[in-house]
């Protein structure tokens, strides 16, 4: 599984030979894709795709299973997706911890994680959310003054490319990988 961040909050997953999914791909993002994501349900008619994914649901998309649910009163939706027995979920522009049932429905094996850091979510509400789902590898985007924190909490460190190659064997039990983007 290759992830590439694409700058503004987008980051392109590459899984297998044929299937590409964007994240919240932004107004520039021309690259065919076979499935693009939006977490706050507007649709960015720009987007070369085949499909795009705004709703809670469950789907199967050239191999890769993805379900997506929402983590607050309908504002913001969370796409994991599953390839080759690694989870990542993406959480979008989340503004707040997640509330109900959240952390059951997503499950337990989620693998990577990928969050925007806000003024709404900053770094003590990441390392919560991070702490109930207890993923390898976390990617986090946003602006310095909301990330600042999880260099200092959890040894996050700056990412060297714009592109992560993660198999099952990359997967370290023992500790979590934060890597700013």
């Amino acid at each position: 599984m290759n992830i590439t961040y694409s700058g503004n909050g987008c980051f392109v997953l590459k899984a297998g030979k044929s299937a590409t999914m964007a994240f919240e791909p932004g107004d520039d993002f021309g690259d065919k894709v076979t499935c693009s994501t939006f977490s706050s349900g507007k649709v960015n008619e720009k987007v070369k795709t085949d499909r795009s994914l705004y709703l809670p649901g469950e789907y199967e998309i050239g191999g890769i299973l993805v379900r997506s649910l929402y983590t607050d009163d309908r504002t913001n939706v969370v796409f994991k997706v599953t390839f080759e027995d690694i989870a990542l979920a993406h959480f979008g522009n989340i503004g707040d911890l997640p509330i109900g049932n959240f952390f059951e429905e997503l499950g337990e094996n989620v693998s990577v994680a990928i969050i925007h850091a806000s003024e709404n979510f900053d770094s003590k509400k990441i390392k919560t959310l991070l702490d109930k789902v207890g993923p390898r590898y976390v990617l986090v985007t946003g602006d310095e003054i909301h990330t600042k924190g999880l260099i200092d909490n959890l040894a996050a460190k700056k990412a060297e490319d714009n592109t992560i190659n993660i198999t099952k064997a990359s997967l370290n039990e023992d500790r979590m990988d934060v890597i700013l983007f």
